[in-house]
């Protein structure tokens, strides 16, 4: 596979089908999950979960965050780490009309505070881990509703775990044929570990960021590499920069990213400023690299 370059602009080799004008996120949504039906969708340690039952999980999620008076007009700040839960209710919070405010695990109290307070939220979703930090936070925040979610393992965790039993560790190595990694780079090894331990029919690592509405570049079905991050997703472009001059880059040379995707973010709730500066005049939304 090849992506179309022109000009410096590096093109989406993936098909682009653009929804229905009228059609809403959760109709999108539920249409997209029941196609696949019984088919795998999440894995998480011993859990795993098919389209249809992931469908009705978001249903229900959905459904217990407005019985928990969450809905239009609130801001939900979410500080979690990955589980099938927790993929749970971030697709869950949008269709209740709220809005949702991301954090990073690796951010102190003050920081978490100041996120809050600047984006004026008005509910936290956190996990079993991060409950007491929030007790100590939620007394210097207006916020109105708390829930908690529990923790799962993680890959390295998972890796660990094998070690430790030769039952798991025959049924993993046989079953786990594809791996896709996301939000950060994968740590030194691990790419190399997960290659000689499963008989893996791909293995990827996905680019992604909350301004670009997720996934911004992913690499085609069937690679086996960590090395890359693939091609831009379906309808997206991107562009390096050098930021002083204004002067488009070649092949590994390093500068500013420049993207433009139809899932990218319109705006940022709070401060006009963020706002004004999330495109420059041709539309494209800027990222340092």
């Amino acid at each position: 596979m090849r992506a179309r370059v022109e000009e410096g602009i590096v093109y989406s080799p993936y098909t682009f089908t653009p929804r229905a004008g009228n059609q809403t996120f959760g109709g999108f949504l539920s249409e997209t999950l029941k196609a696949c039906e019984s088919k795998t969708a999440l894995m998480c340690g011993e859990d795993r979960v098919s389209y249809s039952n992931l469908r009705e999980k978001v249903r229900h999620c959905t459904a217990g965050f407005r019985r928990q008076g969450v809905g239009k007009d609130d801001r939900v700040y979410v500080h979690f780490t990955n589980s099938i839960e927790t993929f749970v209710a971030v697709c869950s919070l949008p269709l209740t009309g709220a809005s949702l405010v991301s954090s990073d695990i690796m951010w102190r109290e003050d920081d978490i505070v100041d996120k809050i307070e600047r984006a004026g939220a008005t509910a936290v979703l956190t996990d079993g881990d991060h409950v007491e930090m929030f007790a100590r936070i939620l007394r210097r925040c207006n916020v109105k509703t708390v829930a908690m979610l529990e923790v799962p393992s993680r890959l390295k965790r998972i890796l660990e775990f094998m070690k430790t039993s030769q039952d798991w560790d025959a049924l993993l190595r046989k079953k786990v044929k594809r791996i896709t990694m996301i939000a950060s780079l994968p740590p030194p090894g691990l790419a190399e570990e997960l290659k000689t331990t499963f008989q893996l029919e791909e293995l990827r690592n996905s680019y992604g960021m909350s301004e670009a509405g997720g996934c911004m570049t992913l690499p085609p079905r069937g690679e086996i590499s960590c090395n890359s991050v693939g091609f831009p997703i379906a309808g997206a472009r991107m562009k390096i920069i050098d930021p002083d001059k204004n002067k488009l880059l070649g092949p590994m040379q390093s500068g500013e990213l420049l993207f433009d995707t139809p899932c990218a973010a319109i705006g940022y709730c709070g401060p006009l400023d963020p706002t004004a500066a999330i495109t420059d005049e041709e539309g494209w939304h800027p990222v340092q690299f």
